[in-house]
């Protein structure tokens, strides 16, 4: 079985089960394309093997055709650069009793517990007894755009995944983490706070359904599956390109990501 180490993009050919397969295939990577992008992925490509799969294709088409299934490149480096968040901001301002309860009542109680063996019901009594306390924990956090560094210790636990043929094998496993309640709360008041900002100025693509409300995957498949059967009654053949990024959210670049929510007007004692 094939192993992609972590940080690493894969692009490699898809068919659904759920659709017919057609000819050419659903994924065909070009060097031209992957060049578009940034040279360093077209010389990539260019070093690949020609994909042992297309057979259907003829040879003149399979010779700029390579999967890159077999082929690991990972992003290059951008130019460095630093940047330093601004001070101030006044979103702490929006933190109030009303918006820090309504959060932490979508807390699960059954949720396996952090490392101060808190658990969210529990968090939830203490909430009947001094809201204000809690509440101005969570609005100073925001303000000074400060997480407590004992909120950022996990406890990990190692889990199977279901259906693994071998359960010898490392990967067979998945490590969870879990963190505090009290700190989650911060967490999700944060990213409410952002998502918020982001639906109000329409600053998002209309395609992006992950992480937002009223949207999910759900609707990303309705979506492809009813433009797929308009290419089917015009007699076209419908076809996608899927890209998985491995361990995205560990490689993000923080200079580019607070640059880029600067950008969008996203306040200050947010991005800190």
């Amino acid at each position: 079985m094939q192993k992609w180490p972590s940080g690493l993009l894969k692009v490699g050919r898809f068919v659904s089960p759920l659709l017919p397969v057609f000819t050419p295939p659903w994924v065909i990577i070009y060097r031209p394309f992957l060049s578009s992008i940034s040279p360093d992925l077209g010389q990539t490509a260019s070093a690949g093997t020609p994909c042992p799969h297309l057979a259907c294709l003829d040879t003149e088409e399979r010779k700029n055709c390579f999967c890159l299934g077999p082929t690991i490149f990972s992003f290059p480096k951008g130019p460095p650069d630093t940047y330093a968040p601004a001070e101030g901001g006044r979103a702490f301002e929006r933190v109030d009793a009303h918006m820090v309860g309504s959060l932490l009542a979508k807390a699960a109680n059954t949720s396996a517990l952090g490392d101060d063996r808190i658990s969210a019901d529990i968090l939830k009594i203490f909430w009947q007894w001094d809201r204000q306390r809690i509440t101005q924990l969570v609005r100073a956090c925001i303000r000074t755009g400060y997480h407590p560094k004992i909120w950022k210790t996990a406890k990990g636990v190692v889990i199977p995944k279901p259906g693994k043929p071998d359960y010898a094998k490392v990967r067979a496993y998945r490590v969870i983490s879990l963190l505090d309640v009290i700190g989650k709360l911060v967490e999700r008041t944060a990213a409410h706070l952002i998502a918020d900002h982001l639906e109000r100025k329409r600053a998002l693509h209309e395609g992006q359904y992950g992480c937002r409300k009223r949207r999910s995957c759900v609707d990303a498949v309705a979506i492809l599956m009813n433009r797929s059967q308009q290419a089917w009654a015009a007699k076209k053949v419908a076809g996608a390109l899927f890209m998985d990024v491995k361990a995205a959210f560990n490689n993000v670049n923080k200079t580019h990501l607070g640059k880029r929510m600067q950008a969008l007007g996203i306040e200050p004692d947010l991005i800190r």
